[in-house]
């Protein structure tokens, strides 16, 4: 802590000079203060003098490493997500190919009755063709 001229403490002049109980106080308050800031520099200080140490056998980047693992964690929640996309896409496809199948094979099979039933039809015309044809044979070789 600094004190400029404005933070210096505006002590009672005493008829000897400043209250003695007051003056004390405030020393007794700064020498907390030091003894406070000290603490902490000789904690700094061995921070720092083991830093190098720490330095050569921690990872390159341990906040990059957490930031990794949490991408990680994203990228997993994406890719599980996206999973489970594919899989609703995939039933709904097969869904949608099931219905395209039963609908072609309706499809064919009414086109293939109507085939059939329009075969029917060319043979009973054919056959009734054949009979006429027949009769006109059998009219002439009896008028013959």
């Amino acid at each position: 802590m600094s004190f400029d001229q404005t933070d210096r403490p505006a002590f009672r002049v005493m008829r000897r000079g400043y209250d003695r109980v007051q003056v004390e106080s405030y020393l007794d308050s700064l020498e907390d203060d030091v003894e406070t800031l000290r603490s902490r520099v000789e904690k700094l200080e061995a921070e720092l003098e083991g830093a190098p140490q720490r330095v050569k056998t921690a990872p390159e980047d341990p906040t990059s490493q957490a930031h990794y693992a949490a991408l990680s964690d994203h990228v997993a929640q994406v890719m599980q997500a996206l999973d489970v996309e594919v899989e609703r896409l995939r039933a709904q496809a097969n869904v949608e190919v099931e219905r395209m199948l039963s609908e072609a094979r309706a499809d064919a099979d009414r086109i293939q009755q109507g085939a059939e039933s329009r075969a029917n039809e060319v043979r009973s015309l054919a056959d009734g063709a054949l009979q006429k044809a027949r009769q006109a044979a059998d009219a002439i070789q009896s008028g013959a």
